[in-house]
């Protein structure tokens, strides 16, 4: 129990280990770093360097800002500056003025913060909303410094009760479009939510008037509720039951009128969704300000299919925050035409909201999809003719050929786990497996696993087994749901 007033957690693998710890900013106390050890959560704020300051943090959220592997930490804070902190690859934090703390904005508010690579330029970004001044987008050089960039982007929105910002592919076309959350600034005004639409090249154009979409509130979630290939978005507004707005493909909504929920949110902040009951489609949780939260369980009745993607990112960390997640129709891969959703892993959005961070894309129809991802390293790995209605773990492109359980080694142990996923035993832990094929022939299977045997006997083999390099785009096998 944490005892400060607490305004934002973040779960992230900060120590690489592969699970996860949580990040807890606070108003009025410090903030603190939990690292679980494997049966517990314990506070190693101090012996991890998180600075023992009352910031006034009003949003946290983790993210790889020099792109070395690890994941840093940034709490936007109210009335003080913002403090960023760099992961030494341990996690251990080191505090440091990256260009992000934004003096100017202590006289102001600040509310939601999330990290994104709106710009599509290979590292994250970092978007603060405030009140009274305008929205902060700090725009990254590579390293992990910062500079204002806002304008330049088309993004920067000034509101005297600015909430939080979600960034998602709302019209499905492979880039990151933005919505904002506002607050009313007296009785009876109309809010709307503010659309703007990624134009492709790092700026935006805003679409609010098209769209009109009333919205009082602190966050939107963008999700696909329906399985049906496109982000919907869910509003809890102020002193309303939260909606939900169909995406007819295009970017375009229509509101859900029966949803079955009735109960009017007094004061409704964060929210977040996972498919936490494991049928295959999303659920939604909000919490609400001096009353009680809302769990929202969705019980879809349709045909669509769906695939959850878990994403291991290049150092090991649970859920590969700041991969890019590309799900395409099969046989159509890297085809935008036919792309089904993109997903950008993010540890925050909105105010004070985090998704599970495996990554849910419903597939309307389709009993099959190719998949590509991206990692914030430059690698990339394909899988083709993922069967649906599963969860698929993706891994960074191996190494070494021949190696399937990430030591470094091709082996008799390699040999066996290919074997068992060549006969349908599940060895999802290891999937996507490209390093299995050694011979090229576009699938993994026990024929590779005969060459890695005698490969580690000392039989020659006419194949780089042992050597850096690994295909691409290879055909699961039965145990990594192959077909």
């Amino acid at each position: 129990q944490d005892p400060g007033l607490s305004h934002g957690i973040v779960a992230a693998d900060v120590d690489n280990d592969g699970d996860l710890d949580y990040f807890n900013g606070n108003t009025d106390t410090p903030n603190r770093l939990y690292i679980w050890d494997g049966s517990t959560f314990v506070d190693q704020s101090s012996d991890r360097g998180i600075d023992q300051v009352n910031g006034g943090t009003r949003g946290v959220v983790a993210f790889d800002a020099d792109g070395d592997g690890d994941l840093d930490l940034y709490a936007a804070n109210w009335g003080s500056e913002n403090e960023f902190y760099r992961n030494d690859g341990t996690g251990h934090f080191a505090r440091e003025d990256v260009g992000a703390n934004d003096p100017e904005g202590n006289d102001y508010g600040t509310q939601g913060v999330t990290a994104t690579d709106f710009d599509d330029d290979g590292d994250v970004d970092l978007y603060v909303v405030m009140r009274g001044t305008t929205n902060r987008l700090f725009v990254n050089d590579g390293t992990g410094h910062f500079t204002r960039g806002e304008a330049d982007a088309g993004i920067d929105r000034s509101a005297a009760k600015g909430n939080g910002a979600t960034f998602a592919d709302i019209d499905n076309d492979g880039d990151l479009d933005l919505v904002l959350a506002e607050s009313h600034e007296s009785s009876g005004q109309t809010v709307y939510l503010r659309v703007y639409r990624n134009n492709g090249d790092g700026t935006f154009t805003d679409e609010t008037d098209q769209h009109k979409i009333e919205h009082d509130g602190y966050s939107v979630l963008a999700a696909d509720m329906d399985n049906d290939g496109d982000l919907d978005l869910v509003l809890a507004s102020t002193g309303k039951v939260p909606r939900l707005l169909l995406n007819d493909g295009t970017g375009h909504f229509h509101e859900n009128a029966d949803t079955g929920l009735s109960r009017v949110l007094s004061d409704p902040r964060g929210i977040a969704a996972a498919d936490y009951d494991g049928d295959g489609d999303l659920d939604f949780y909000v919490a609400v300000k001096d009353g009680d939260n809302l769990l929202a369980r969705n019980d879809l009745n349709n045909d669509n299919h769906w695939l959850d993607v878990l994403v291991m990112g290049p150092e090991g960390d649970w859920g590969g925050v700041g991969a890019k997640v590309y799900v395409y129709e099969a046989g159509f891969l890297n085809d935008l035409d036919h792309l089904l959703g993109f997903r950008e892993v993010q540890a925050a959005f909105g105010y004070l909201g985090e998704n599970d961070l495996v990554q849910h894309f419903g597939l309307k129809s389709n009993e099959s999809v190719d998949v590509a991802v991206e990692f914030l390293d430059g690698s990339s790995t394909t899988v083709t003719g993922v069967a649906a209605d599963q969860r698929l773990v993706v891994r960074p492109p191996c190494g070494v050929l021949g190696d399937v359980n990430g030591d470094s080694l091709a082996n008799s142990t390699d040999a066996l786990i290919i074997l068992s996923c060549d006969v349908g035993i599940d060895v999802s832990q290891y999937c996507p497996m490209n390093c299995g094929d050694v011979n090229g022939d576009g699938s993994v299977n026990s024929t590779d696993a005969l060459i890695i045997l005698s490969y580690d006997v000392g039989i020659e083999v006419p194949y780089d087994v042992g050597q850096p390099g690994c295909p691409s785009d290879v055909q699961p096998c039965l145990g990594c749901g192959g077909n």
